[in-house]
């Protein structure tokens, strides 16, 4: 099928293609989530700049067009790799991102090889070794199995309807896990404190590289002070607030650490983030105590709140 790619310039695009690209994001979003809320154009416009804005890596995307005269947008692509300027850079530096995406009329029309080809040559002549990317969908699996891709990791998106909790049972989480740590300290907050923000980095980088990578062979997603920062300042841009919930031990050590984050351009539905306790510390109930403590403060604080997603 005849198609062709428009490079979008991340620092100036027009209102025209702004339209278009509304036009298009919603179409698409009802062939995939339907029953999900959708962002506002406003929101969905400066989520786009600011991951294109992103330091820590070179971002280059394009809209896919109808027909060889630049028809109507039929779907996105883009490819990333990481700059020096992110922290991960050396772990991150032989790897390559690809994204296509494409409305559902559209697939299987040889597109997507098409496209992968251009990725491909571009990471022969970046050095680069891999290429990663992710499908929620399965004409993406088959896809990637179609030309020989590995498939990494599976992941799954489990949902919580707050109308169905058991609110005695989180009461216990939180009543057991005090007692079990009678010594550790809970503390909240949205923004991380300048004083602890270094030993946060740090207990973030250690049990987020415990997660299982599958067969993807990918070295530690670093985090710093400097990439906290700026996630919470694109989070501010955005209007979304997050509940931070950590455990400190009488060492100041931070022990456990969980988050929410709530978006007011989709309030029904609130995001939960990693929930960890370190090696060390495990075994006192904290994973629970901190999750039934973030459950709790979201009931309170967002009420209109109606589905936790992890």
């Amino acid at each position: 099928m005849d198609f062709t790619l428009s490079e979008i310039d991340g620092k100036k695009i027009e209102k025209d293609l702004w339209s278009e690209f509304h036009v298009y994001r919603k179409e698409y979003h009802q062939a995939v989530r339907p029953n999900d809320p959708l962002e506002s154009d406003e929101f969905a416009e400066k989520s786009f700049l600011l991951q294109v804005a992103n330091p820590e890596w070179e971002a280059f995307p394009f809209v896919i067009r109808k027909g060889r005269e630049g028809g109507p947008v039929i779907g996105l692509f883009f490819y990333v790799y990481f700059t020096e300027a992110s922290p991960s850079y050396e772990n991150m530096k032989p790897m390559m991102l690809g994204h296509i995406e494409l409305l559902p009329q559209y697939r299987r029309k040889g597109i997507g090889k098409k496209l992968l080809k251009i990725v491909y040559e571009k990471s022969i002549e970046l050095n680069k070794s891999v290429i990663m990317g992710n499908s929620e969908e399965l004409e993406g699996r088959a896809f990637v199995n179609s030309f020989g891709g590995k498939e990494g990791v599976v992941q799954f998106e489990n949902r919580l309807t707050l109308a169905d909790m058991d609110w005695s049972m989180v009461d216990g989480w939180f009543e057991k896990g005090q007692k079990r740590s009678p010594t550790s300290v809970l503390k909240y907050f949205k923004t991380v404190p300048e004083e602890l923000i270094d030993n946060f980095a740090e207990v973030f980088t250690e049990t987020l590289n415990q997660i299982p990578k599958g067969d993807i062979d990918m070295g530690d997603n670093i985090q710093t002070s400097e990439t906290i920062r700026r996630a919470e300042h694109e989070r501010n841009e955005l209007g979304k607030e997050r509940i931070n919930v950590i455990t400190i031990e009488p060492n100041g050590e931070i022990s456990g650490m969980t988050w929410l984050t709530y978006n007011s351009d989709k309030p029904e539905i609130m995001e939960q983030g990693l929930t960890s306790v370190r090696g060390k510390y495990r075994g006192r109930g904290l994973g629970k105590l901190i999750k039934a403590a973030a459950l709790l403060k979201a009931k309170e604080t967002y009420p209109k709140v109606e589905i936790i997603a992890t």
